[in-house]
Formats: structure tokens, sequence, C-alpha cells
């Protein structure tokens, strides 16, 4: 699926992210689901983030974008096991 978000000066990779309405963050900044999938430590189910086909970390979600940039996500499935509650 193909979303296009108009360029503002200023528009960072996150908020491009958050305004196509499925992608959302926790607290920390993170992405927590997307179409609402789970993703990232509760789930088995990861993401990778790329910025003009290159994988970029979530800690630079907050950089602005530049014009006529993509971005994409990539869902992948982690069999590790999840983490056990004490």
């Amino acid at each position: 699926m193909n979303t296009f978000i108009p360029f503002y000066p200023g528009i960072t990779i996150r908020q491009a992210l958050e305004s196509t309405g499925l992608v959302r963050f926790g607290p920390g900044g993170f992405i927590t689901s997307i179409g609402g999938i789970q993703v990232g430590l509760l789930s088995n189910v990861n993401v990778r983030v790329f910025y003009n086909g290159r994988i970029i970390p979530q800690t630079l979600l907050g950089a602005p974008a530049q014009p006529g940039s993509t971005i994409g996500l990539e869902l992948y499935y982690s069999n590790l096991p999840l983490p056990t509650p004490f």
C-alpha cells in the first residue's frame, strides 16, 4: 500500500508516518503498531524503517524529511521468545 503525504518545511519522518493514520508510536517515540499490527518488544513482529531506500534506526525518526523522499516500513517475523513477565 502506498500513501502520499504532502511535503512542508520542517516535517519529520515521524510526522510523515503519523499523518498516514496507519502508524502508532509509544511514549518513547518508537513504533508500536502499523495498520493495527503490534510490533516491537511485546510482539514477535518487528519493523525495519527505510528512508530513501536505506535502513535507518528508529532513533532517527525525528530527523527532517526532504522533498521527494520515500519512507518504507517492512514487517518481519521474529521467532525469538517473548519476554516472560516477572
